[in-house]
C-alpha cells in the first residue's frame, strides 16, 4: 500500500520537485528581495522558470528526474510505512507514549502526541539515511548543472567524488526528522478533531475525508517549518564544491540571499507536500481498511 501511494504522487507531482530544485538552484540574490517579498512576482519567477525549461528542452523536460524520483519515492514510502507502523506499535505498549483513553481514529496503532512526533522522526531519518545517494541522485537530474543519461551514471558519479554517496546527509535529517514527527503529531491530532466537528456519517461512511484534511493541513504546517533545511540541502548536493558543509552552507546562503531566500521554492514545496501527503495518507488508509474488512 505504501509502495502504491509513493507511485501516485512521485509521477503526478514531479515538475513540483524539479522546479523547487532549480528555483532553489539559481535562488534570489539581495537585490532581488524586496520584488520578491511581494506575491506576483514570485508567481513570474515560476513562470519563466517553466518557459525557459519548456523551450530549451520541451514540455515533457518538466518530467526530468521521475525515475530516481520514484526510485526513492516507491520502496522509500514503503519502508517509511513500515516502520511508523512497527515503531508505533512498539511504542503503543510503552505507558508515557501511550494514551488509551485517546479514540483512535487512524488505521495506525495509537499513540500519545509525543509518540507519534518520536514514531515519524524516527521512520523518516532511517528512511533518510538508507536513500540518501539516491536523493543526491535525484537533486541532480533536476538541476541544471549536470546532464546524467542515467542513473548509473550518476551512480558513478558520485563514487567518484569524495563524500558524494553521503553529500546533504545532515542537512537531509535536519529537515526530514522534524518534518514527518510534526507531520504525524498534527496529522492525527487533526484527525481527532476532525472527526469531532465533521458529521459522524461522513467520518463513517467517508473516511477519505478527515485523511484528506488533516493530511494537507499537518503537511502546510510541517512544510513551512521545515523549509530552510531543504534549501539548504538541495544546494549541498547540487553544488557541493561551493556549499560543502551545513554550517558554511548556511551562512553563505543567508549571506548571498538573506532571510527571504532561505525560504526559495517554498511555495512548490508546500503544494507538493500538501498534495502528496493527501494522495499518499488516503490510499495508505484507504488500502489498509479496505484489507482489513476483506480479512
Amino acid at each position: 500500500t505504501g509502495a502504491v501511494s509513493g507511485l501516485v504522487s512521485a509521477t503526478a507531482l514531479q515538475p513540483l520537485d524539479l522546479l523547487k530544485t532549480r528555483i532553489q538552484q539559481k535562488g534570489t540574490t539581495k537585490k532581488r528581495v524586496n520584488a520578491l517579498s511581494r506575491v506576483h512576482p514570485i508567481f513570474r519567477f515560476i513562470t519563466s522558470t517553466v518557459q525557459n525549461i519548456v523551450r530549451k528542452d520541451g514540455f515533457l523536460a518538466l518530467w526530468r528526474g521521475t525515475a530516481p524520483t520514484i526510485t526513492r519515492n516507491v520502496p522509500g514510502v514503503a519502508l517509511y510505512f513500515y516502520a511508523l507502523q512497527n515503531i508505533r506499535s512498539a511504542i503503543a505498549i510503552i505507558p508515557p507514549l501511550n494514551e488509551r483513553n485517546r479514540p483512535n481514529v487512524s488505521t495506525l496503532p495509537k499513540a500519545s502526541h509525543g509518540g507519534n512526533l518520536l514514531a515519524g522522526a524516527m521512520s523518516r531519518t532511517i528512511v533518510g539515511l538508507v536513500l540518501n545517494p539516491i536523493t543526491v541522485i535525484k537533486a541532480r537530474f533536476e538541476s541544471d548543472r549536470y546532464a546524467y543519461r542515467s542513473m548509473m551514471e550518476g551512480f558513478r558519479a558520485l563514487r567518484q567524488s569524495p563524500g558524494g554517496l553521503t553529500q546533504g546527509l545532515l542537512a537531509s535529517a535536519l529537515r526530514d526528522a522534524p518534518y514527518a514527527g510534526l507531520f504525524v503529531m498534527s496529522y492525527e491530532f487533526l484527525k481527532e478533531q476532525n472527526g469531532k466537528s465533521i458529521p459522524m456519517h461522513w467520518v463513517t461512511r467517508k473516511p477519505e475525508y478527515t485523511c484528506h484534511l488533516s493530511g494537507g493541513c499537518a503537511a502546510l504546517f510541517a512544510t513551512t517549518i521545515t523549509h530552510p533545511f531543504d534549501v539548504i540541502k538541495t544546494n549541498m548536493q547540487v553544488n557541493p564544491a561551493r556549499f560543502p558543509s551545513l554550517t558554511r552552507s548556511g551562512l553563505s546562503l543567508a549571506k548571498d540571499r538573506g532571510i527571504i531566500g532561505c525560504f526559495d521554492g517554498m511555495l512548490l514545496r508546500v503544494v507538493k507536500k500538501v498534495l502528496s501527503s493527501v494522495i499518499a495518507w488516503t490510499v495508505y488508509e484507504s488500502l489498509l481498511l479496505y484489507s482489513s474488512t476483506k480479512m
